[in-house]
C-alpha cells in the first residue's frame, strides 16, 4: 500500500505518511521501519499495547501535521488511486469557506466551483 501511495502521489503533491503499529505479534514493525527508510515522507509511531482502531486512528491525527487527512487501512479496502480521486474532489471540485460574523461562531459554507 505505501509504495503504491508514493507512486500514485509522486512529486505532483507534498505529503506525509503516518504508520502507526498497535503492538502487532508479527513483523509488522519491522516492515514499517524499512518502509521509513526507503522514504523520507513515512514516520512511524509505535504503540505501547493494542489500543484499537478508533484510539489508533486518533494517534495518527495528532500526529499529522498537514492542512488535510486521509485514513486508510492496511487492509487494502481503498486503493492508492483513489486518492487521487480524493484529492481532485477536495481541490477542483469543492471549495470550503469559512466565515465568521462579529460576535458569532465560525461556520462552514461549501459550494460548487465549475
Amino acid at each position: 500500500l505505501v509504495n503504491n501511495i508514493v507512486q500514485a502521489l509522486g512529486e505532483n503533491y507534498k505529503f506525509e505518511i503516518i504508520l502507526i503499529n498497535d503492538s502487532s505479534k508479527d513483523n509488522t514493525e519491522e516492515k514499517c521501519k524499512k518502509l521509513v527508510e526507503k522514504y523520507m515522507s513515512i514516520v512511524l509511531y509505535s504503540l505501547a499495547k493494542n489500543f484499537g482502531e478508533h484510539n489508533v486512528v486518533m494517534a495518527g491525527l495528532n500526529k499529522c501535521s498537514g492542512d488535510y487527512a486521509i485514513i486508510m487501512d492496511d487492509d487494502l479496502q481503498h486503493s492508492a488511486d483513489s486518492l487521487l480521486e480524493l484529492i481532485k474532489f477536495v481541490w477542483i471540485e469543492t471549495t470550503l469557506i469559512l466565515s465568521k460574523g462579529k460576535g458569532k461562531s465560525c461556520r462552514a459554507l461549501y459550494g460548487r466551483v465549475d
